[in-house]
């Protein structure tokens, strides 16, 4: 009973969480001016739904660290959005992973066109520093724009997405790590960190989120491709994307996965001295159980 309470408040949480984040992304979506074709598909891909997981960890984070959620923050949150939501569209693309469909609906080239999206990839990478800029009210602020800034740039997210590019025509497990660190864990441990440079924390608890971050990624990269193989892509398929599971196998998979799960819950059990973590490790629960 009490394991069920505790599943329902986290429940109630991530929902004030994901509603905070989806009104603040709306009205930033009717707000745009921009060209009606690249307005179309910015809107398609910016609300087209999903966890909202990268935000949400944000204000939980904040909320954690004793901050309050204001307006200053939810433009941050919004821009770590926008940063995902542009890296989402790019990814699919014919030259990056091809897809075709996204979250059970088409992906943003094939109903725009690749042009289009590749342009409504490029506005809203511009519109999360246009919403940074805006949150710049108070100096903390700005070390957590340049947090977000240096995890999405060329020594982050799109320095893993380069070499993602190659990885199919020559396989590399020792590269895949990098990528993996890269292009998923990188934007995760923004989002812990950022909150962690808005609320002027300790150096130590900003590295320890900034850690758990980064162990966090890399736990829900090599779920997502153990669900894959889990699913009904078996591993004998040559046209399958080279992961964690193809370079490794299962049984080190799990392995890695329990391992990274375990550094997080580790660094919890360092900060529950001084902040409340049962809303991280009931996310720790709802995404690794």
């Amino acid at each position: 009973m009490m394991k069920d309470n505790k599943n329902k408040s986290f429940d109630r949480q991530f929902e004030v969480y994901k509603k905070r984040i989806e009104q603040t992304l709306q009205k930033i979506a009717e707000d745009l001016e921009y060209p009606h074709k690249l307005l179309d598909s910015v809107r398609y891909s910016l609300m087209m739904g999903g966890k909202r997981l990268r935000p949400v960890i944000f204000y939980a984070t904040l909320n954690m660290l004793k901050r309050p959620i204001d307006n200053n923050a939810d433009l941050i949150a919004a821009s770590i959005e926008c940063i995902h939501t542009y890296s989402l569209i790019h990814d699919d693309l014919p030259c990056m992973d091809n897809d075709s469909t996204r979250r059970g609906q088409p992906t943003n080239h094939i109903l725009f066109g690749q042009g289009v999206a590749m342009l409504a990839g490029s506005a809203l990478l511009n519109l999360a520093y246009e919403l940074m800029f805006r949150s710049l009210k108070q100096p903390h602020f700005v070390y957590a724009c340049h947090c977000i800034a240096a995890h999405a740039g060329g020594m982050g997210m799109i320095g893993g997405q380069i070499e993602d590019i190659a990885l199919d025509e020559n396989p590399d497990a020792g590269k895949l790590l990098y990528i993996y660190q890269k292009k998923t864990a990188a934007l995760f441990s923004a989002s812990f960190l950022s909150a962690s440079l808005i609320a002027c924390v300790d150096k130590s608890i900003i590295k320890l989120l900034g850690e758990f971050g980064f162990s966090f990624g890399m736990a829900f990269q090599i779920k997502d491709d153990l669900d894959e193989f889990i699913n009904g892509n078996p591993i004998e398929d040559k046209s399958e994307k080279f992961n964690w599971v193809v370079a490794h196998g299962e049984n080190d998979a799990v392995i890695e996965l329990e391992r990274q799960v375990q550094k997080c819950r580790d660094i919890l059990k360092e900060l529950k001295c001084d902040f409340n973590i049962a809303f991280l490790n009931g996310l720790l629960d709802r995404c690794f159980a």
